[in-house]
């Protein structure tokens, strides 16, 4: 399974987080008003200890209510605001969490940015750096994120953090969409006949 990191940040697109003044507000109005959002994408893990560059394509839909679906080369993510569902084609195995949707909000951490992080202009329309509030102490997010937005387009191109293993995340958008609706099937799961379930409750 690839690591989490990836879809965990993929909301923040649907939520504002500290008013910055420019077209960063405008891109954080339009994307909190979308009924639903799909982003095609590349996740890019550089690390330095194993040499070496990790690259996958990936996309999710986002529902306005917290929902949504992550694919992520061979696995898939679905969380449907009580159950989280983690699913590897290579091992034909899908695991299943029963999560509220508190815990839900504490997995894809980014849709609290108002009361986790701190936000400054790097450049003006174009970079801005979230830095973690003191008064913040869960363990399991990033200390600071990077984001790169093109301001003509009201469009996120870049986010960029370390994880806990000190490597570089990048995601890197190729493709976003704001439809009227999501497609409710997305969020039913549709896996295997054949799957191994694990079920952890």
């Amino acid at each position: 399974m690839k690591k989490l990191h990836i879809y965990m940040l993929l909301p923040v697109l649907l939520f504002s987080c500290a008013r910055a003044g420019d077209s960063f507000d405008k891109l954080k109005d339009k994307l909190a008003g979308a009924k639903c959002v799909r982003l095609d994408f590349l996740s890019i893990i550089e690390s330095d200890i194993f040499e070496r560059i990790d690259t996958t394509r990936g996309t999710a839909y986002i529902a306005d209510d917290g929902r949504y679906l992550v694919v992520l080369g061979d696995d898939e993510y679905l969380y449907n605001l009580e159950l989280l569902y983690s699913y590897s084609k290579v091992n034909n195995q899908v695991t299943i969490e029963k999560i509220d949707s508190r815990t839900g909000e504490d997995v894809v951490f980014v849709m609290r940015l108002d009361s986790l992080y701190n936000t400054a202009v790097v450049r003006k329309d174009l970079e801005y750096r979230l830095v973690k509030k003191d008064s913040v102490f869960e363990s399991n997010i990033p200390d600071s994120l990077d984001l790169f937005m093109e301001p003509d387009k009201l469009v996120l191109v870049e986010i960029k953090y370390f994880d806990v293993n000190d490597e570089l995340n990048r995601i890197v958008f190729l493709r976003q969409d704001f439809g009227s609706v999501c497609d409710e099937n997305r969020f039913t799961p549709q896996f295997p006949d054949s799957v191994e379930k694990i079920e952890l409750w």
